[in-house]
């Protein structure tokens, strides 16, 4: 893209959602940018460039508008780069992006399978117990 389009047109519409691995080397995830276009010319150089149809672009009267790109399915590691390569794409503002993990196992998770069977197991004493104070009840009531 560089060269072909004016990255300061280029803002952030919705905040990116990405997922890292278990392991936390690889990425994947989804970003919403608008581009500002200032004639049908430009227009035409978006639609071509990110491949997209006119129903991702809207207009102005004055022949400007803009055009949603959605970048979706995104994937990519994370690893110490010795280099930057001169056609990376940097925004000169923050973009905010959440990140999530998938399939992490919690404390919850695993405590879980023991808790029910402890409720099992312990199930008959519950009821034995309940029996047992409630003739206690009782009587303290009808007195």
């Amino acid at each position: 893209m560089t060269g072909k389009i004016d990255k300061t047109r280029v803002r952030v519409s919705e905040d990116g959602s990405f997922t890292l691995s278990k392991e936390r080397n690889q990425f994947s995830g989804d970003i919403t940018l608008k581009y500002s276009y200032r004639d049908q010319s430009e227009e035409i150089l978006i639609l071509n460039t990110f491949k997209l149809s006119e129903q991702y672009c809207n207009s102005n009267n004055k022949g400007g508008g803009e055009c949603e790109i959605r970048l979706s399915d995104l994937t990519e590691t994370i690893h110490q780069k010795a280099s930057v390569p001169a056609d990376v794409f940097r925004f000169d503002h923050p973009i905010k992006v959440s990140f999530y993990t998938r399939n992490t196992l919690s404390a919850k998770r695993l405590l879980y399978p023991a808790a029910v069977a402890t409720d099992v197991v312990l199930s008959p004493l519950y009821l034995l117990s309940g029996a047992a104070v409630l003739p206690i009840y009782g009587i303290i009531l009808l007195h």
